[in-house]
């Protein structure tokens, strides 16, 4: 079989050199017209039969032979003698038979010209089929190629090219057995395309050369009629017919020649063009300074009308860097220099004035009484505080859009389903068709677990959490796919996020509040008013193990496998470094957020001490007295606690102060032994005074005394303290009092006077006001459950009330002392209240009503009915007080404030 391959290209290859030949020699000149009719004239001629009656095709007549099958015939008999004196038998070769017209009846064609024009149609044809078989026979299509060539022939039996390739398609074909003659001739075929080709190689590669030479490519050139003189020094047979090697080595030295004269013209004229160009770049360079020491010193006058002194100065620098020796640089830098020191002291004076300005505006904003739970900056400030960033993960919040896009399918989409006992791939196909969704299932899960499921109109998530549930297995996002795993192969890529907890984990302290006690001075006598103290458990807080064992069970525990550092959860200083996937850092910060919303409340606790007076005196009477007595009249005076100066016998009670000593000298009426007539808070003495006197015929003095007080006290006192939920705070308002509780006298003097020397004890109380709280939040922050202290302490009096003490000695500036003795009013309520959200509960109070009547008068001249009012004095006194405590609490949660204040629209945490 190889054998036989081998030789259809030879074959192949003889007969692409002989259609070259054909193709390149020659056209055939045109027959005249003389040897046309000679040609004529040998033609047998043979009577040409008419068409039959039936229509039947007549057969074509055979013709001679033309010029050119008599050329080839006589090329074919020379092959042949050749053929045959090489050939070791010389055995007489039988002539061809002549191959014979199929004889045409004379009755076929009318005349000689219509045989002549059925001929040359024949012939036509016949080449039409010969050019099809050999296209198809290059196509290596040889049963198609020899029916083709049979047509060729069987319409014209001499032609010798279809002749030649019927014969090599049927051996070809093993239909025929390879002549002598037609493997010779093969052989000379292909020794003599080889040697054709070779010479065209040789003529194109001269050619090409000679092409390079004229272009002036002098090295291309070379390289080309090198190569030539190599082809025909190496090829074995004689290629060289139009004396190319000679040829050749006279343009490679012509074109060496040329090439160095070449390159020194080319030289010469670089090193022109190089200086012509050095000199444009030496021009262009020159313009190009001046233009930017230009563009340079403009920019320096902008910066100069604009105050910019030191970017003016800059760029003088730059300036005088460029061109040492530029006078305006200089004088624009002097400017620039002079400009910046003196607007540096302008800055720095405006600074001053606007720093001085600023303090007060911060002092004037820090009186502000804001009234609101909680103030935040301005908007624009918040916004930006809003946006700091949080975490070391910002892929967390960046999903990819597919992602996003599955996830909005998942919320969504709703879908029915109807399965019984249906594995689950089909399940899965059947969500794919109806969703669209790409949902693949993990190779190690079983496909045909059964699914049972009856669902309408249900969320297409919620419907694959049941599949999911039902099936212990478990759905994450893959390569933007919905993945079908078992539980707890989180399969994905691990991240690494620091989560700040110190919120959650600070532990807030309570602070009780310290207790006012009143005491007497000395400790005993009159008793002291004490309150038990509390002592409160600190609640039990949340610490990192217990924080992350909620994390753990939130999030499940085969979400924390803890292989090879991926599903780790640490605690380190107030911090959680985690490594997982994105889905369990989702849940870990809505756990975390969660956590935070009950942490992060506050309840503004305000406790109110109002107190309510609401006073009335009035005293109306009449005093009868005598004259006064000369000085020196050798009566005893009556002290001044009595109300006057009149005469009269010594005093009966001279020890007893505050009484008057004798009443026999006038008429005067007193209350309880006391002349003023008042109240606890209404003291009396004030009003209308009118004094007749009466000289004859006996003398008498009236004072008649009007008084009416009327006084409405509304007096309140508060505490606002803002607490942590389930923390004990307090505030204390308190202010420590001194007073002369009692005194110390020690002996001294020189010699033999002695002295006495009074050393006061001082001592201290406090008045103001506690006020401790614990508020507890309900879980559905209405109601505030308020463990609540409020204590308040004060004076009953504006002053410390005094009294005079005789220490007992006989030195004068010793005898008579003044000791302090406050009146402390104590008001304090322990309870446990409820109360509303912003609402107010009363935690106690005191309501006190004192009336007083008091008449004084003189027997039966006190009951005349129209004359009583001269002879009688008459008192009334009503004093009403009402003490109220009360709490107002009220929910303060930050971040509902923050929405409150600037809406859902705020930019979040980055």
């Amino acid at each position: 079989m190889k054998h036989r391959l081998a030789w259809v290209w030879l074959i192949i290859l003889a007969v692409a050199f002989a259609g070259c030949s054909s193709t390149q020699s020659k056209p055939r000149k045109k027959t005249t017209k003389a040897s046309k009719t000679a040609s004529q004239k040998r033609t047998v001629k043979k009577p040409v039969a008419k068409p039959s009656e039936k229509g039947e095709t007549p057969k074509p007549v055979a013709k001679e032979a033309g010029p050119k099958e008599k050329k080839e015939k006589r090329v074919a008999k020379s092959d042949t003698r050749r053929t045959k004196k090489r050939s070791l038998k010389k055995k007489p070769r039988p002539k061809p038979k002549p191959v014979v017209v199929a004889d045409v009846p004379k009755e076929d064609f009318e005349t000689l010209s219509e045989y002549e024009q059925h001929l040359r149609m024949s012939r036509s044809l016949a080449q039409s089929y010969f050019q099809t078989g050999l296209r198809l026979y290059k196509e290596f299509r040889y049963d198609e190629a020899e029916v083709s060539f049979k047509h060729a022939l069987r319409l014209d039996p001499l032609h010798t090219e279809a002749q030649k390739y019927l014969l090599l398609t049927q051996w070809i074909n093993d239909k025929r057995e390879p002549s002598l003659e037609i493997n010779a001739n093969n052989l000379y075929q292909m020794k003599l395309v080889l040697i054709r080709q070779k010479e065209i190689e040789l003529e194109r590669t001269f050619n090409a050369g000679y092409d390079l030479y004229d272009m002036g490519k002098y090295d291309e050139a070379i390289k080309q009629f090198e190569l030539a003189l190599e082809m025909i020094r190496w090829f074995p047979y004689q290629i060289d017919k139009n004396d190319y090697a000679r040829r050749a080595t006279k343009l490679i030295y012509d074109a060496k020649k040329k090439q160095k004269f070449q390159k020194y013209r080319e030289r010469l004229k670089k090193e022109e063009t190089a200086l012509h160009q050095a000199e444009k770049e030496w021009a262009r360079l020159k313009e190009y300074r001046k233009a930017k020491l230009d563009r340079l010193r403009k920019r320096a006058t902008d910066a100069l009308l604009l105050n910019r002194y030191t970017a003016a100065e800059k760029i003088c620098r730059e300036i005088l860097e460029q061109d040492p020796g530029n006078k305006i640089g200089k004088r624009l830098l002097n400017y620039a220099i002079k400009g910046r020191h003196h607007y540096t002291l302008i800055r720095s004076i405006e600074e001053s004035y606007e720093s001085f300005q600023g303090n007060w505006e911060t002092m004037a904003q820090a009186v502000v009484p804001y009234n609101d739970a909680a103030v935040f900056p301005g908007k624009r400030e918040w916004e930006r505080i809003s946006r700091r960033h949080v975490g070391v993960a910002p892929e967390i919040d960046i999903e990819p859009e597919e992602i996003q896009r599955i996830r909005r399918v998942l919320a969504n989409r709703r879908v029915s389903l109807a399965f019984q006992d249906t594995p689950l791939s089909e399940v899965v196909s059947f969500l794919q068709d109806i969703t669209g969704l790409n949902i693949a299932i993990d190779p190690d899960v079983e496909a045909d677990k059964p699914v049972r499921i009856q669902l309408k109109d249900a969320l297409l998530q919620n419907a694959l959490n049941l599949i999911m549930d039902q099936t212990d297995l478990m759905y994450i996002f893959k390569d933007n796919v919905i993945f079908i795993t078992e539980e707890g192969q989180h399969l994905g890529k691990g991240i690494f996020e620091i989560y700040n907890v110190s919120d959650i984990l600070t532990k807030v302290p309570n602070f009780t509040g310290p207790d006012i006690r009143v005491f007497d001075p000395e400790g005993d006598g009159g008793g002291q008013v004490t309150f038990e103290e509390f002592d409160e458990e600190d609640e039990p807080w949340m610490d990192p193990e217990t924080l992350i064992e909620i994390i753990q069970a939130s999030t499940g525990e085969d979400a924390w496998p803890d292989e090879e550092g991926f599903g780790t959860i640490s605690y380190h200083r107030g911090q959680l470094l985690v490594i997982n996937t994105r889905e369990i850092h989702k849940q870990i910060r809505d756990i975390l957020n969660n956590l935070r919303k009950n942490s992060g409340i506050f309840v503004i606790v305000e406790c109110r001490f109002v107190d309510v007076f609401d006073d009335y005196l009035r005293d109306v009477g009449v005093d009868y007295t005598g004259l006064g007595a000369d000085f020196g009249t050798g009566y005893t005076m009556i002290s001044n606690q009595s109300g006057g100066t009149d005469a009269g016998t010594a005093p009966r009670n001279p020890n007893r102060p505050g009484r008057a000593a004798t009443i026999f000298s006038r008429m005067q009426n007193m209350f309880d032994g006391y002349q003023w007539f008042g109240g606890a808070r209404l003291q009396g003495g004030d009003g209308w005074f009118l004094r007749s006197t009466w000289l004859e015929p006996f003398q008498l003095s009236a004072l008649v005394h009007l008084e009416e007080e009327i006084a409405k006290t509304h007096r309140m006192t508060a505490a606002i303290i803002t607490a942590h939920n389930r923390q004990r705070v307090y505030i204390s308002v308190l202010n420590q009092r001194a007073y002369i509780a009692d005194y110390d006298v020690t002996g001294g003097g020189i010699g033999l006077v002695a002295a006495e020397v009074a050393d006061p004890i001082v001592k201290n109380f406090q008045e103001g006001l506690v006020l401790d709280v614990k508020p507890i939040v309900s879980s559905d922050r209405k109601y505030i459950t308020i463990d609540v202290r409020p204590t308040l302490a004060a004076l009953t009096t504006p002053t410390i009330s005094t009294i005079i003490v005789n220490l007992g000695t006989t030195t004068p500036a010793a005898i008579q002392a003044p000791i302090e003795i406050p009146e402390i009013s104590l008001q304090r309520a322990f309870t446990t209240v409820t109360v509303p959200d912003g609402g107010t509960a009363l935690l106690g109070g005191l309501k006190e009503i004192t009336e007083r009547e008091f008449i004084s008068t003189i027997p039966i001249l006190g009951d005349m009915p129209i004359f009583r009012w001269l002879f009688e004095r008459t008192g009334f006194s009503n004093e009403r007080r009402n003490l109220l405590i009360l709490i107002t609490a009220k929910i303060v949660v930050v971040r509902d404030e923050e929405r409150r204040i600037f809406g859902d629209k705020l930019a979040k945490p980055k």
